[in-house]
């Protein structure tokens, strides 16, 4: 008690037991090192490694720790951090699932849950159907925003108010109405055809010679 406890062994260290192997140090430290092989603890009937208090830590500073299961829980009451430190280093989280879902991201639906993503380029890049569904206003704020599906059909549903100048680079066609409201309007066009042939000017004017 109140002493360290180390296991070192240069060659393979094995404790086989049918029960139950508790290792219990409540104040002190418990090292287990294989110097020039493998560590290997095992449990047919699974492995617990639990800490009541401090850091539980897995150190594999400049080697590879490989985390092999059928499923894999992480569950923690405080925040979860996964860093790739190195300027090489990248992250990533793959899945061979096939229908379904295979990828879920859930932030709590709170209206006041943020899932944050910050970096210098976004890719996302989907082979079906991708959507979007936000219970509030979408904001794409960037210094440019391309559309790029040329010759297919970009349906937007509901009001579409654009606050700056637009330019349309082929046909223009408008099922309903048209309002223009302006000063100024100019039709630059070598042929205008109209189907009506009765054309109004000077509505709402006060002179009747308008």
């Amino acid at each position: 008690n109140g002493q360290d406890f180390d296991i070192d062994a240069s060659g393979e260290f094995l404790v086989d037991a049918a029960g139950a192997v508790s290792i219990d140090s409540t104040s002190s430290t418990v090292n287990l090192t294989a110097g020039g092989g493998v560590a290997t603890v095992a449990g047919s009937a699974g492995v617990t490694v639990t800490s009541t208090g401090g850091t539980l830590t897995l150190n594999g500073t400049g080697q590879t720790v490989d985390l092999n299961s059928a499923a894999l829980d992480i569950d923690s009451s405080g925040a979860v951090s996964i860093t790739a430190a190195g300027a090489a280093s990248d992250v990533s989280i793959v899945t061979a699932h096939e229908a379904g879902v295979a990828f879920h991201l859930d932030a709590d639906a709170a209206a006041g849950s943020i899932v944050d993503i910050d970096a210098g380029i976004l890719d996302i890049g989907v082979t079906g159907v991708a959507g979007i569904v936000a219970g509030g206003k979408l904001t794409l704020n960037a210094a440019g925003v391309d559309i790029a599906s040329s010759g297919q059909l970009t349906d937007i549903k509901g009001t579409l108010s654009v606050n700056e100048a637009a330019t349309f680079d082929t046909n223009l066609t408008v099922e309903g109405n048209l309002t223009v409201n302006g000063t100024t309007t100019t039709v630059d066009t070598n042929n205008l055809a109209v189907k009506d042939p009765f054309a109004l000017f000077g509505i709402g004017q006060a002179s009747a010679n308008a």
